[in-house]
């Protein structure tokens, strides 16, 4: 499965949204793929202001790439940080962290 092209989308989303600020996001394009971390910071700078019952909404349809599934648990291992923290931390469903851990994690 081809990762999203996240520049374009989130050009795409300035442009249409706030065309005077583009400078302000610009480091974020500097590097030819955005991480999982850089997505999620460029996703809060531009639609922090998002009640709780939209955010509650869109995360049913969250999907993760492998690659982004072992960096939040590296991330974890790192940082020695619980389940719970985590899921704080990345609005991940406890569950979902324990199912990623059982199945990548021998």
């Amino acid at each position: 499965m081809d990762r999203p092209n996240y520049h374009q989308i989130y050009l795409d989303i300035i442009h249409e949204l706030c065309p005077h600020q583009l400078e302000k996001y610009s480091r974020f394009f500097l590097k030819s793929n955005l991480t999982y971390f850089e997505v999620i910071a460029l996703n809060d700078l531009i639609f922090n202001p998002l009640n709780d019952e939209n955010t509650t909404e869109n995360q049913k349809f969250k999907a993760y790439h492998k690659d982004t599934i072992f960096t939040v648990l590296n991330y974890q291992k790192l940082n020695n940080i619980s389940n719970s923290k985590l899921s704080r931390d990345f609005n991940i469903s406890r569950n979902t962290i324990a199912k990623w851990k059982k199945h990548y994690i021998p």
